[in-house]
Formats: structure tokens, sequence, C-alpha cells
């Protein structure tokens, strides 16, 4: 076989589908080289069976700068080749020039392959070794619909494609780490595809030791640490987590409890074994009769609430009933004791260390018993003492004796009147105090007091009256014989 060297015209030159380099880049600069200096090194070139036209094997890139420069004629070297020669020419070429991707190399090897070529023919024609071909071939087995999924699967690293050959075999895995490939989530795709099929391969041999050794399974449950299989109870949880086969984790635990007799709950999503043990007949029967006696013991209480609902309703409406029929029969020193003890258990109550519900403030209690102190004869204690154990003013001492001035001797209206002028000191917020009160509403110690200035004109108007019933006394007796 002898290569001629001829001009063949452009348009006769045809490219080659099997050509390794999938993308021949920016010829600019070197359509210019030509366009100024000519072709250098002449293309080689194969006839196309049937055909007056050429098949080309080396110098796709010269074509096409050719082509853009305006060449109707390039130097071409004409030679017969069969499809394993011209597939091996192009590929020599490819990878002595460094231009092919690691993709574009690996399919290259697989066309040879294709065409009979050995692992060890290929290492040799192209100087690589034959552990290289083999990690190429193995990346030329990722299936071109997983490919498609990658944002730019032909840019992708030779260590990211080694990652998606790795899985060959695992499409659901292998298509999404395509997805991922070049983002930020690869990292983090590759660690889980990794545990998950660590994780698969642990549950197989999981469930065929359970099939050999004949143990009962069953679906686990959702929720499977709380609901287990009726007549068991939760043993533990089986997993892959210590790197340790389910077989010699079993086996540890006959072990210790030879006499086991369980129930296997298979998880094998989140590749896991759960272990049932069955209950003692004692212990469950223990369970029913706990059971049973709740079960009457919440009947027991429903009944009791019952009545006493029934009791509260009856007595309600006796109440109702009484108050409605006699209210216009009451007399009036009748409603003023009435009055004076509903006052008193609205704000006093009797609980120990509290009044009945204020503004809600925390220490509401403390600023009533402190403004009650500001205004009238002090309580016994009148000021917190953390050293000694007291947190607050309201103490059961202080109550007692509030409650014993409110309930003894002929102050107690006075005294309803102040712990009620001291529950308002509470309520007052001194962030309101800029606020100006709306006219016509005077404060409630105005309501229920009289002003400085009227006091000291009932006063004066009192003395007056003493006065001139003290000269009509003496003019009285001056008048008796």
């Amino acid at each position: 076989m002898t290569p001629t060297i001829t001009l063949i015209d452009t348009t006769r030159l045809k490219p080659n589908p099997n050509n390794p380099r999938k993308d021949i880049g920016d010829i600019t600069a070197l359509a210019d080289s030509i366009r100024a200096h000519g072709i250098q090194q002449e293309l080689v070139v194969t006839p196309i069976t049937d055909s007056t036209d050429y098949r080309v094997v080396i110098g796709h890139r010269r074509l096409a700068a050719s082509q853009q420069a305006g060449l109707a004629q390039v130097p071409c070297r004409i030679m017969e080749l069969s499809p394993k020669d011209e597939r091996e020419l192009m590929v020599i070429e490819n990878t002595q020039r460094h231009d092919l991707t690691p993709i574009e190399e690996a399919d290259a090897y697989q066309g040879l392959l294709d065409l009979g070529s050995s692992i060890e023919n290929m290492a040799e024609k192209t100087g690589r070794s034959t552990d290289f071909v083999r990690r190429r071939l193995k990346i030329a087995g990722i299936p071109r619909l997983t490919r498609a999924l990658a944002k730019d699967f032909n840019q992708l690293s030779l260590s990211d494609l080694d990652v998606l050959a790795e899985f060959q075999g695992d499409e659901t895995a292998q298509q999404e780490l395509a997805r991922q490939a070049g983002t930020n989530n690869w990292g983090w795709t590759v660690r889980k595809a990794r545990e998950e099929r660590k994780g698969t391969a642990w549950m197989n041999k999981a469930l065929d030791y359970l099939h050999r050794a004949g143990l009962k399974t069953c679906q686990a449950p959702s929720n499977w640490w709380n609901d287990a299989p009726e007549g068991y109870q939760y043993s533990t949880c089986i997993t892959n987590i210590q790197n340790t086969s389910f077989e010699k984790q079993w086996q540890k635990l006959i072990g210790s409890k030879p006499n086991i007799d369980a129930i296997i709950g298979l998880d094998e999503t989140d590749h896991r074994a759960i272990v049932y043990e069955r209950i003692p007949q004692d212990q469950i029967d223990n369970a029913n009769r706990a059971k049973q006696a709740e079960k009457q013991r919440r009947a027991y209480a429903r009944e009791q609430t019952k009545k006493a609902r029934e009791l509260h309703d009856a007595s309600q409406a006796l109440r109702a009933e009484w108050i409605h029929k006699t209210q216009n029969t009451w007399k009036k020193p009748m409603m003023q004791q009435a009055l004076l003890h509903l006052v008193d258990g609205e704000i006093l109550g009797n609980d120990e260390y509290r009044f009945p519900a204020g503004s809600g403030d925390i220490n509401w209690s403390d600023k009533t018993i402190a403004a009650y102190n500001r205004m009238t004869t002090p309580l016994p204690i009148t000021g917190k003492d953390p050293d000694n154990g007291i947190w607050h003013i309201t103490t059961g001492k202080n109550l007692d004796e509030l409650r014993r001035r409110a309930r003894t001797g002929n102050t107690r209206q006075l005294q309803l009147i102040l712990i009620l002028l001291a529950r308002r000191e509470a309520d007052i917020n001194p962030g309101g105090m800029d606020q100006q009160k709306p006219a016509g509403q005077p404060a409630t110690h105005q309501r229920l007091l009289p002003s400085p200035r009227t006091a000291r004109i009932q006063a004066q108007r009192r003395g007056n009256t003493g006065a001139r019933r003290q000269s009509h006394r003496g003019h009285e007796g001056r008048r008796r014989p």
C-alpha cells in the first residue's frame, strides 16, 4: 500500500464520525496562519466506499481552518485503511497530541475494542499502560442517558468520571450523581451514594443470613421503637454503624440470651433490623390486669365526674332560683353584709402565698403589699431579704395579718377600702404617667376620697358647726334661771 499525496477539493472531504475529538475548538489563529503561509502538513484521508469523496482520518482542525481561510483545495495523503486501522490511527494521533478529554479518549478505546482490538494491543499502539486503558474503558461504559443528565459531561474531570463509573449497574445512584456533577452538592451526593451502597450490601447479606437461619421476620413499623408486633416488645436495633455484619451481631446477642424467642423487623430503606423479643406470659397477664384496673378507674372517675356535674348543675339552679325569687325582699343591712363578704373574697381570697389574680404582673402582689404599707400601719414584713430566704413580701405572715385586720374589729370597711386602693396603686404603670387623662375622668382616689381642698373646707365647716353648737349651749345656760 503506497500512500499518494494530491490536492483534493475541500467539498469532497468529509469529517470522520468516529473522530475521538468531538470539539475542534477555536481555529481562528490556525486559519490566519494557513491564509498567510498555506498548509504545512497534509491531511490523511481514506476513500469512502461507493463514492468519489474522502473521509478525514487526521487533520480535522486543518480542514475546518482551510475552509474558513477560503481555500478551495488542500493537500491530502490518501490511504486505504480498514475501519480498525482507521480508528487506531485517529486514537494514536490524538493521544500523542494530548488533544482528547478523558471521556473522548475512553470512547475511542471502546470503539477499538468493539472492532476487535485487545487491551494489550491498544496499550502498545498508544504507549499507555494496560491499567490506563482499562480505566478508560470503564469510563466509556457510562450510558448515554446518564451523560445527558450532566450539565457539561465532556468537561468533567477524570476523578468525577471515575466516580460515575464506580456506580455502573446502579442506574438511580449514577443518574443522580450525573445531575450533581460539577455542582456544590457533588461531594455530599458522592458520600450519600457510597453510604447507601454500603448499607444496601449489608442489608442484602443480613436478608440472606435470616433466610438461611430460618429466623422469623416482619416488616418494621414506622414507629419501630414503640409499635412492636402483638405479644412482643422492643429489644434492640442492629445496624451497620460498627461495620459489623448482622450475623456477627446476632450471634453475640444469642450468646447473652441463648433462649431468646424473637421476631426480626426489617427496615430495608434505612438498612436496619429491629429485634422484638416475646413478652413472658406472666408479664402479659400483669399488663392486662393493669389495663383492666386502669379502665375501671377511668370508668369510676367518669361516673364521679358525672355525679359532680349533676350536683353542680342542680345547686347552681337552686341558687339562681333563690336569688331570683328573693332579691326584691332583701333589706339594706343584709345587702351591706353580703357586699362586705363578696368584696373580701374578691380582693383577699384564702390562698397562703398570693392574692386572687391581679394585673398579671408576677410582682403584683408585692406591689399591693408595699402600697398598703405606705398608706397605713405596715405589716410585719416590709421588705425583701434574700439572705434570709425572703424573696417576696407577699408572705403567709403578711397575708394572715392583713386578713385579720380586714375580718375582725370595727374597721372592716376601712381595711377593705385600703386594700382596694393598694390594688389600684399596684396597677398603675409608671410608663403611662406622662399620658394626660381625658377630661371628666377623675382618678380612682379622687372618686373615692375628697380632694385636699374639699377636705379642708369640710373640716372648717365641721369646726364652725361645733363652735356654733357650743355657743348655743352657752346662751341656753345663761338664760336658765
